[in-house]
């Protein structure tokens, strides 16, 4: 949950350090199970059981069933490895694809808009692709 939330922060979004129980806390209402054959995640989704672990998803292969993660795993230091679509990263545990896609875009948003005011005060025209 550290490197997930470092990674998201360091990628330009505001967001606090949380635990796998405050991603799912806060994203939650944008998920759905990962057992479910039409849950499918796309990179930037997150891959989260409350009771274990987060993963990001960086790449999808949906003919070949497996996403690339990025993961802490603690001993190994953070690492990327192949991980199956619909496979549960806590034994039993409900696991949820955290789709990532609209806290993306308003943070992306808010940035625009922040931009926009900082130019406009500074008498500049605000020209915001």
């Amino acid at each position: 949950s550290g490197f997930v939330s470092w990674a998201i922060k360091n990628g330009g979004y505001t967001l606090n350090r949380l635990t796998t129980v405050g991603f799912d806390s806060k994203f939650s209402s944008n998920s759905c199970n990962i057992k479910d054959s039409n849950c499918i995640g796309q990179p930037g989704d997150l891959i989260n059981s409350r009771e274990c672990h987060v993963q990001m998803i960086v790449a999808v292969d949906e003919s070949s069933g497996k996403y690339m993660v990025a993961e802490s795993t603690g001993s190994l230091g953070v690492v990327m490895r192949e991980w199956n679509m619909h496979s549960s990263n806590c034994g039993n545990a409900e696991t949820r694809i955290l789709h990532m896609d609209s806290f993306f875009l308003r943070e992306m948003s808010l940035h625009r808009n922040l931009l926009s005011g900082m130019r406009e005060r500074s008498g500049h025209q605000a020209r915001i692709a």
